[in-house]
Formats: structure tokens, C-alpha cells, sequence
């Protein structure tokens, strides 16, 4: 997070209020941004502009932005609410007349350690992210950690955190703060555009990330369902437990077809050492699957 000035001084060719304005060129649609994105290499908006601003809203147009943004910040804010409520604030555990030992599904307790089984997960994996020493400030390690808890209690279809998750939130949290700047730091002559200082609040960068992470699951969500079957009973049955996640079928493919043709030695030597496909093909699946919609592929996380 940087302040308007701070911004000039750090990088003067794109200063925010200048990236702003590049952001504002490509926001008529995302047909606009995905040709800008493609198109306009080192001008693209990826580079010249504010990613997170115009990845957050192209689905309204520049003068309804405000009332997206607030009520997407305004949503997040009652998930935190509700889903870190005993996370946040223990003292609501004790303030009925719930056992803490007994074994009852429905006391918040249970929740509470499911809750916390679920926390220490993703921070397993949160805490091995890159070197890059932004990603493992406490602040910063916590504030995933959030996002990602929220969006599995939120989405039970994806069976819980899966490992990847935190690989695509956590360069979306990068991009969004360094986008970020503080309102207080803002002249009262500013001549830019009031809706970047709203658009851009640091005060946000959580809940921003939420919608932004959301956005990305839309599309990669398919590839960490499991298929695994349930209940049912019969010819339905049957058919869920032959069914396999997309990830798997793609990654399959690409392995034993795909790769075989082009390098039959190189897919005999993975097969035999027993890498998964999926494990070294997740990503770039998620980014072929992602880019023409997003843009971010092209952008420089």
C-alpha cells in the first residue's frame, strides 16, 4: 500500500492517478479489456494500469462501480461476521451454557474445532508460499488464510480447502495492495477521479481479494472437485464413482496422450516415477482455462 505521492516517487511513469486514467480506458466492457489485454503489449492494461480496479467490475459499467463495490464489500463484511465470529471472538463460546467436552454437532464448540482443524490446513500451505517477503507477513498470512477459510465455508461443493487454493489468492492479495492507497494520505485538491480513492481504499484489500479469488474459482472451481460419490443408490451411483474431477481427466489426457506424442520418453519417465499429472499441470490448465476471461495471465503478478 503506498500513498499518492509515494506512488509518484516510487515509479513516476505510472503514478496512480496516471494508471487510473489507463484503467478507465479499457472499462467499457471486457470485450474492451480482453482486446486491450491481448493486443496492447507493454500499454496493455495489465502493465499500465490498476489490475484489481478493472478485473473487479467489468461485469457494470464505470457508473454503477460504486454501488458494486459497495455491495460486494458490504457482503464479504457479513461472511467475516458470521464464519470468523468465534475465530475473532472467543468469548461468544462462553457466553451460553454449551459443554465444551461433550459431543454434541450442534454446539459452537464442534464448530469451533472443526473450524480451527480446517484453519491449521490452510495455513500449512499459506506458510510455505515463495520467498517473496511480503507473503509471509503475519498480517498478510492471516488475511489469506481468512479469505480462504470464508470462500471453502462458503462453497462446501469443493470438499473443503485443496492445496493450489492459496497458489492463486495469494499473488491476487499481492496485486490488489500494491494497488492499494491510504484515503487519509489523499490531498483535498486531488484532481483525480474520487472513485479510484474509493476504489483503490487499503482499507479493502481483504474483501476485494474475496471478490477477485471468488471471480477466479468461477472458472478453476471445476478443477478441485472431486466427484467423489454419495448416498445414492443404483445406476446413479455408480455413475458418481466413476466419475473423476476435471483436473484429473485433463491432466490424464495431456499426460498419456498428449505428451506421449510429443515426447513418448519424457511421459514414460513421469509415469514411472510416479509424478502426478495434475501436479505439474494444475497451473497451467487453471491459466488456459482463465486468461481470455480475466486477463490476468498476461498480467506481471
Amino acid at each position: 500500500m503506498r500513498s499518492l505521492a509515494d506512488a509518484s516517487l516510487i515509479n513516476p511513469p505510472r503514478a496512480s492517478s496516471s494508471r487510473w486514467q489507463e484503467t478507465l480506458k479499457h472499462s467499457s466492457s471486457l470485450a474492451d479489456l480482453q482486446r486491450a489485454t491481448r493486443d496492447n503489449g507493454p500499454d496493455s492494461p495489465c502493465v499500465s494500469g490498476c489490475r484489481s480496479a478493472f478485473l473487479l467490475n467489468q461485469t457494470t459499467h464505470t457508473t454503477n462501480w460504486t454501488h458494486a463495490l459497495l455491495e460486494s464489500r458490504s457482503s464479504y463484511a457479513s461472511l467475516r461476521d458470521h464464519f470468523l465470529k468465534y475465530n475473532k471472538h472467543p468469548e461468544y463460546l462462553t457466553a451460553g451454557n454449551s459443554d465444551p467436552l461433550a459431543d454434541d454437532s450442534n454446539s459452537p464448540w464442534h464448530t469451533y474445532r472443526q473450524d480451527e482443524i480446517l484453519r491449521a490446513e490452510i495455513l500449512q500451505d499459506v506458510q510455505r508460499l515463495p520467498d517473496e517477503p511480503f507473503y509471509h507477513q503475519p498480517q498478510v498470512q492471516t488475511l489469506i488464510t481468512d479469505v480462504l477459510f470464508i470462500y471453502c465455508k462458503l462453497n462446501p461443493d469443493v470438499g473443503g480447502y485443496r492445496q493450489g487454493m492459496h497458489e492463486l489468492l495469494a499473488p491476487i492479495v499481492y496485486v490488489i495492495e500494491q494497488d492499494a492507497i491510504n484515503p487519509v494520505d489523499v490531498s483535498p485538491d486531488v484532481s483525480g477521479d474520487l472513485r479510484m480513492v474509493e476504489m483503490l481504499d487499503a482499507s479493502f484489500v481483504e474483501h476485494d481479494s474475496f471478490a477477485l479469488f471468488s471471480r477466479v474459482m468461477d472458472n478453476a472451481k471445476a478443477f478441485y472437485e472431486t466427484g467423489e460419490p454419495s448416498n445414492t443408490t443404483g445406476s446413479a451411483a455408480f455413475s458418481l464413482q466413476s466419475t473423476k474431477s476435471s483436473i484429473v481427466e485433463k491432466s490424464e489426457y495431456i499426460h498419456e496422450i498428449c505428451l506421449y506424442k510429443v515426447d513418448p520418453e519424457l511421459s514414460i519417465h513421469l509415469k514411472n516415477i510416479e509424478v502426478l499429472p495434475q501436479v505439474f499441470l494444475i497451473p497451467y490448465l487453471y491459466l488456459d482455462a482463465t486468461q481470455d476471461k480475466m486477463g490476468l495471465a498476461r498480467g506481471r503478478l
